[in-house]
């Protein structure tokens, strides 16, 4: 299911918008509020951007998964992020990320064919928020 919204009669202005928990076939993007806004446009169709109002890693998706995964996380402002992969006993599989970023939600697929079935745990690291999530590869 796709959802759009007019937002044209607040052309120019910064809109916050709230959207809970969707879901669509087991998959779980929990956005909380964001930011609307138009910035150097006279029509709000011309350039949208949307900035996430608080830090989130969703739970990965598919979970359990074989051999690949969609995460997804958003950042409101720009920081360093690292996003990494450990197995159970607390080793680094794979750095995902490393690097700064600027606001936005982003998603990135993991491809675990080169690892054991198990448990592990992806980590969202920046200076202000750490988060961390189970995942399950299954063979």
């Amino acid at each position: 299911t796709q959802y759009s919204y007019d937002l044209s009669q607040f052309g120019g202005q910064s809109v916050y918008l709230t959207v809970h928990c969707v879901s669509v076939d087991r998959f779980y993007l929990f956005l909380d509020d964001f930011l609307v806004t138009a910035t150097g446009a006279s029509d709000i169709d011309d350039f949208v951007e949307i900035i996430p109002t608080s830090f989130e890693l969703c739970q990965n998706y598919p979970n359990p998964f074989n051999p690949s995964t969609r995460i997804s996380y958003s950042i409101p402002e720009l920081t360093k992020v690292k996003l990494t992969v450990f197995d159970i006993n607390g080793k680094v599989i794979e750095e995902l990320v490393n690097d700064n970023q600027k606001p936005g939600t982003y998603t990135l697929t993991w491809n675990a064919i080169d690892n054991s079935t198990g448990i592990y745990f992806i980590r969202l690291e920046t200076s202000d928020f750490t988060k961390v999530r189970k995942m399950m590869f299954v063979k």
